[in-house]
């Protein structure tokens, strides 16, 4: 957790300046900062996360075989618990994802409305009392991003409740966007 870009760039720093090897940076990142190490770029666009980390183990195929494959993912099958298709016909696809965070849930989001103008229905269950009571308005802001978005009770994997980390506190930022959902009206 960083508190500012500065923050984040002076880490990155310490780290960048005992490597020795090598760094992979999505090209015109626009930080300029003292490397050791020899340096292989990717595209990175920012829209398409999964392009984006595609391009990145390119690049890493490049630097330690010197060559990329011929059809290098035509075997990838994706990755458990991110965007699993449950469902699809015509142009309804159900998707289960296991994005928890809000910048996850945004990049998520924007992908799948560069993809398709299909309405974007999203049910959302958060994870953790810590995580809900601090993303809160967070949450609220990027579940906006769908045509509809309903939020099921938090999933509080072992912590207690915390009053102020519930799903109540994010469809209170929602402004009247965010729907209420109970997991038995999902049977």
């Amino acid at each position: 957790r960083y508190a500012s870009e500065e923050d984040l760039r002076a880490a990155f720093t310490r780290l960048l300046g005992r490597t020795s090897e090598a760094v992979i940076l999505p090209e015109g990142l626009g930080w300029d900062l003292p490397m050791m190490a020899s340096t292989e770029t990717f595209v990175a666009s920012g829209l398409n996360f999964n392009l984006d980390n595609a391009n990145a183990a390119m690049a890493a195929c490049r630097y330690l075989a010197g060559r990329v494959p011929e059809n290098p993912l035509a075997n990838f099958g994706g990755i458990h618990r991110r965007q699993d298709v449950l469902y699809r016909e015509g142009s309804c696809c159900v998707m289960a994802d296991y994005a928890h965070h809000p910048t996850e849930i945004r990049a998520l989001l924007s992908m799948l409305r560069e993809e398709s103008a299909d309405p974007l229905w999203v049910v959302f269950q958060p994870h953790r009392y810590t995580r809900t009571q601090r993303f809160s308005a967070a949450f609220a802001e990027v579940l906006a991003l769908a045509d509809r978005a309903w939020v099921l009770p938090v999933y509080a994997a072992s912590e207690k409740l915390i009053e102020s980390g519930q799903s109540a506190n994010i469809l209170a930022h929602g402004k009247g966007k965010l729907e209420a959902l109970e997991p038995h009206a999902l049977n």
